[in-house]
């Protein structure tokens, strides 16, 4: 599992590290030299193979970013493959603490610091080079740009430095806020960066993510298990689905893997409501129960099947309300939305709230609420919108947010006390703390069904006992992994929400692949 860490958290993580755990400040700064200057190395022998002498240019400000930048200088001098030329923004009468002993440890060791500390300076320095190192500012800035470090990016970007230079940041680019992923125009656009601790929250939202390129995270000496002690924010790896999703024991029955619930479709959209049940079967669940107005002819037989009576093309559900409170009374976990009209929804939503359920339930599409309907939810209820769906459940614009899905995702989570997946990009799975983030998946998933697909894994974890919050968030990442797997074998333009199903099994258990070939 991965840590992602607001720049507040990686400061308070660095005070721990340096005042409880005793470590000097100059030794933190050192480790993340070491680490920043030989993966820096690495890095251009493979953008540079053929070249005997690289060409470096470090721009250093005069905080710890800028120190950071001095000791990489200093490292990667010792290499005697690069040439070095370091510029530090600013006087040098504001220089200090650590920033200052390796900055005159590098004149100590004959290596010059070129002074830029006004616009004229800028003008006329050469920045065209082999490679760029960023060490300006650091997680302490933000997209609000202003004097020296403003007039040195909008200067490179002037000069075209990003088309002709390979462009590396130390933590994070100039111009990018960590805490929102909001960049100034001319941000600091690396190819390359290299960040301490664990990536920050920023830097794998939009407009930022597009300014930070490859991202490698430096150890400076601090252990994974302190470093997600100090995050709320987090996101899966491909080992964590076995590693939750425990292997089935030999002796066993459907009963185990528990009962999906399924309330969906219309008589105009009965496909949501295959897609849904199928996605629940392909995902493990035990059993899958659907009440439905009308039967799609591709719902698997495996499914327990109810039609119920409708009402302008939708279930009825004054008519039907005995019926599927019985059914919800037997559920491990309950979905409904998909495809089923908003009226229908509205009054779903409120018949569920009438019945004492203690299991998770999954509210999608049609049956999220809008603000004037609801104050809050069960804790282990889970609402999934999109932005359009969201901004009705919220009235915060859709514009916004699209710009920071995360601040409003946890904020309406904390009102509604319950779990909020935003389907942005990347998703967010939130309950008003903690935050699980999926940052994979692919444009050729925004096809109609995807949505519904993801309910019915969601459907399956849930009914399987985990956590609404650990099963909405693994159900996000399992998706977004088939359809990154649909997309190698359709391509983007042709991907359908089945092939997301049908390439479930790989994500599951990726040695299924050495059996087809």
């Amino acid at each position: 599992m991965n840590t992602f860490l607001f720049p507040h958290q990686q400061q308070s993580l660095d005070d721990y590290a340096i005042h409880t755990c005793g470590i000097p400040s100059i030794i933190m700064m050192e480790n993340a030299a070491s680490g920043c200057a030989h993966a820096i190395a690495l890095r251009l022998e493979e953008e540079f193979p053929l070249k005997d002498c690289i060409a470096i240019t470090v721009l250093c400000g005069l905080g710890n970013n800028g120190g950071d930048g001095f000791a990489i200088a200093r490292h990667l001098n010792s290499m005697s493959r690069f040439s070095l030329n370091v510029i530090c923004i600013g006087e040098e009468h504001s220089l200090k603490d650590d920033a200052l002993i390796n900055a005159q440890i590098l004149e100590n060791m004959g290596i010059q610091i070129v002074w830029l500390k006004n616009e004229a300076d800028i003008s006329s320095a050469l920045f065209q080079t082999d490679c760029i190192i960023d060490a300006i500012i650091g997680t302490g800035g933000s997209s609000l740009l202003r004097g020296l470090p403003k007039i040195v990016v909008d200067t490179l970007a002037q000069k075209q430095v990003y088309e002709h230079s390979f462009c590396i940041a130390i933590d994070i680019p100039t111009g990018i806020d960590g805490n929102n992923g909001t960049a100034y125009p001319n941000a600091f656009k690396a190819d390359y960066t290299c960040t301490m601790f664990a990536k920050k929250i920023g830097m794998q939202l939009f407009p930022a993510q597009d300014f930070c390129g490859e991202i490698e995270i430096i150890s400076v000496g601090i252990s994974d298990t302190m470093i997600q002690s100090f995050g709320n924010m987090f996101s899966y790896e491909d080992a964590d689905i076995a590693g939750i999703m425990k292997k089935r024991k030999q002796q066993t029955s459907k009963v185990d893997y528990g009962r999906v619930l399924i309330i969906a479709g219309s008589m105009d959209m009965p496909g949501a409501a295959a897609l849904c049940s199928l996605a629940a079967l392909r995902s493990g669940a035990g059993i899958v129960e659907l009440l439905t107005c009308s039967v799609h002819p591709s719902i698997p037989m495996e499914v327990l099947v109810t039609v119920l009576s409708h009402q302008d093309g939708m279930i009825d559900i004054e008519q039907n309300k005995e019926r599927i409170r019985e059914s919800c009374l037997k559920a491990s976990s309950i979905i409904c939305g998909p495809g089923l009209g908003q009226k229908a929804g509205k009054e779903l939503l409120k018949l569920l709230l009438s019945i004492p359920l203690h299991i998770p339930v999954l509210i999608d599409a049609d049956a999220i609420p809008a603000k004037h309907d609801i104050e809050h939810l069960p804790e282990h209820w889970i609402l999934t919108p999109h932005c359009g769906e969201f901004s009705r459940l919220s009235t915060i614009p859709r514009s916004d947010i699209e710009q920071n899905s995360l601040h409003y995702a946890k904020q309406v989570a904390s009102l509604l006390k319950c779990i909020i997946h935003v389907k942005s990009v990347p998703a967010i799975t939130t309950d008003g703390d903690k935050v699980f983030i999926t940052h994979h998946g692919n444009p050729g998933m925004a096809t109609a069904g995807s949505g519904d697909v993801l309910c019915g894994i969601a459907g399956a974890l849930l009914a399987k006992g985990l956590s609404p919050l650990i099963g909405m968030s693994l159900a996000s990442y399992i998706h977004a992994k088939a359809g990154d797997f649909a997309k190698s074998v359709f391509g983007e333009e042709s991907l359908i929400s089945s092939d997301i199903i049908a390439s479930l099994p790989h994500v599951f258990d990726p040695s299924l692949l050495d059996s087809w070939e």
